[in-house]
């Protein structure tokens, strides 16, 4: 399996690569991690659409993710 942050065409669509995937295996499953790259300013973009492509074999299917917010979750 194999997992890709598609590029937008705006600011809200990662057009400038502001989140990236980290794929990660554990117990025999693959997962992706979608991670912040740049800083995030609420006041001028408050909302986010990613597109994440998911490819199992030769068959890809494209993820749309939409959020308003940002979760931080800290694992230390």
């Amino acid at each position: 399996m194999f997992y890709q942050l598609i590029r937008g065409s705006t600011d809200q669509t990662n057009k400038y690569d502001t989140f990236y995937l980290q794929q990660r295996q554990k117990d025999g499953w693959t997962y992706a991690d979608v991670k912040v790259n740049h800083p995030l300013d609420y006041e001028r973009i408050k909302e986010y659409n990613l597109t994440i492509r998911v490819e199992v074999g030769e068959k890809p299917i494209d993820f749309l993710f939409s959020f308003y917010g940002v979760c931080v979750f800290y694992w230390g």
